[in-house]
């Protein structure tokens, strides 16, 4: 069942890494490694689309349907998964700001539909971690 987390200090401002969140929402491959394709199916709001995305790691690839929702007031991105053969669930991508520490959050809830059938896929931990230190890596570059 791929359940992971992984939150990191940024050395940057919570304005900048939120609006590099929103951008992720369209720009996914810019700030997720493995994205070989991106698709917005469906625009409900600047801060809502449904979106179609094909992941890479190694040999595995995974074709994701998501409805994600952005939440300037709570800094947090909601990515749910949409008509997922394998899995139900979401990911979470939050900036936390307190007492100007800044942090970036990721977490992946995904559970299978039939836990008993056995599911070829990529490393669902380190592609989050990976993911979360290349946002950094970006948002740091970016604040100088």
């Amino acid at each position: 069942m791929p359940f992971t987390n992984f939150k990191t200090d940024v050395h940057a401002s919570a304005d900048l890494l939120w609006d590099m969140m929103v951008e992720k929402i369209r720009r996914p491959d810019k700030f997720v490694p493995g994205v070989v394709s991106v698709e917005i199916l469906q625009e409900f709001s600047d801060l809502s689309v449904e979106r179609r995305m094909t992941v890479k790691d190694g040999n595995n690839s995974k074709i994701i349907r998501e409805i994600i929702t952005a939440d300037p007031v709570t800094r947090t991105v909601i990515f749910k998964l949409k008509d997922d053969q394998a899995y139900t669930g979401y990911v979470l991508n939050m900036v936390f700001d307190e007492d100007g520490k800044v942090e970036l959050d990721y977490t992946m809830h995904w559970t299978p539909k039939n836990p008993d059938t056995q599911i070829n896929e990529p490393n669902w931990e380190s592609a989050i971690h990976n993911a979360v230190l290349h946002a950094k890596k970006l948002a740091e570059a970016e604040a100088g």
